[in-house]
């Protein structure tokens, strides 16, 4: 492939703002300059899965206030899992972390209410 020149930079880089378009590699969001440089065939070593972690926590953080800790620390601990070579949600096809937390925390209360409920039906 050949290196772009300013000029095809610059239309490509007004072409992503205009259009709002997120750029992804490998599953993953990636700046415009990081783009470029996969396009010229200059790709990003992989990250640890200690950093991956990090990067995780990093992208939850903005919601910290609106969820319960023991909540978001079940979050962390599932979706953080190793399969492989990879981290539990890097193997999602689609990834939404406000929508996720969302679900997360409907399923958790639907759980928790039929553990009440079970408890309630154990001392009758």
């Amino acid at each position: 492939m050949k290196k772009l020149n300013k000029m095809e930079a610059n239309v490509l880089k007004l072409f992503v703002e205009t259009f709002d378009l997120e750029i992804k590699f490998d599953g993953k969001e990636v700046t415009f300059e990081s783009a470029l440089s996969i396009l010229e065939g200059k790709f990003p070593s992989p990250l640890r899965a200690d950093q991956k972690r990090e990067m995780f926590i990093e992208t939850m953080k903005p919601f910290v206030d609106e969820y319960e800790r023991e909540m978001l620390n079940k979050f962390y601990r599932y979706w953080t899992k190793e399969e492989g070579t990879r981290l539990k949600y890097e193997l999602q096809e689609t990834w939404n972390l406000a929508q996720r937390l969302s679900n997360w925390k409907r399923n958790d209360e639907e759980y928790r209410r039929k553990q009440y409920i079970d408890q309630l039906n154990k001392k009758l």
